[in-house]
């Protein structure tokens, strides 16, 4: 049996018309709906990003302070190593009352100076380059404009003394050739002289004694902060000489 439908055609149009508007009402729903929950959770994002934001913004802040801080500790502690390593440079040559005070404190009264002598004299060193700093090796070159004032002093006072060495010439007269040894072997041990030789002993008079004419050349230590200077404390006998 067949199904009749007496219906007219544009009732059946209608009725299709208003299905398709249904789903499309439809469809449009689900996609208003969707866009409302996608908002909807991009404003729950975002006000869990701006707690967070909040939560690490003071640390952050704070971490930012602290990295000025040790940038300008950093720069202060520079600046004091090359102010430190200048002054400890200035100590050195040792002046001539030091060195004075050292050839007389253990000077017997058998033994007295006719002559001496201290003079800077040259000797051969490593290169500049190569002399160590408290902040690494001097740069090669004449780089005192583009550096602090006391690195540009320190660099100059290198070029003009890392290459010499304080020696002291003495001519004098002993009536006692032990005591004579005695004492130069004292200046040989006591670490203010890196050298202290006799270079010549001949008889001579002193009024109606018999007498020893002698001749020396002692070399002093090099000082902190020149090559091949000490870098610990002091020996207690140079550190006398020092006050």
């Amino acid at each position: 049996m067949h199904n009749i439908d007496f219906l007219p055609a544009e009732y059946r149009q209608r009725h299709a018309r208003r299905r398709r508007q249904s789903l499309r009402n439809s469809a449009l729903g689900l996609v208003v709906l969707l866009v409302a929950a996608a908002a909807f959770y991009q404003q729950l994002a975002h006000r869990r990003l701006e707690r967070e934001l909040a939560a690490v913004t003071p640390q952050y802040e704070r971490v930012t302070k602290q990295t000025a801080e040790l940038g300008r500790l950093q720069a202060e502690l520079a600046a004091a190593r090359l102010d430190a390593e200048l002054f400890t440079y200035l100590r050195h040559p040792w002046p001539r009352t030091q060195i004075l005070a050292a050839l007389l404190s253990a000077l017997p009264a058998e033994i007295g100076f006719t002559k001496l002598e201290i003079r800077r004299e040259a000797q051969a060193v490593r290169p500049l380059a190569e002399v160590p700093t408290l902040n690494g090796p001097v740069p090669p070159g004449d780089a005192s404009a583009s550096q602090a004032p006391a690195s540009a002093d320190l660099s100059r006072l290198r070029a003009e003394f890392d290459h010499a060495q304080t020696a002291v010439s003495l001519e004098g007269l002993t009536t006692d050739s032990a005591a004579l040894h005695q004492y130069f072997g004292a200046l040989n041990r006591s670490g203010f002289f890196t050298q202290a030789e006799l270079d010549s002993l001949e008889a001579d008079r002193l009024g109606e004694q018999t007498a020893l004419r002698f001749q020396a050349t002692l070399v002093v230590c090099p000082g902190y902060g020149l090559p091949g200077g000490p870098s610990g404390p002091p020996k207690p006998s140079v550190a006398a000489l020092q006050k």
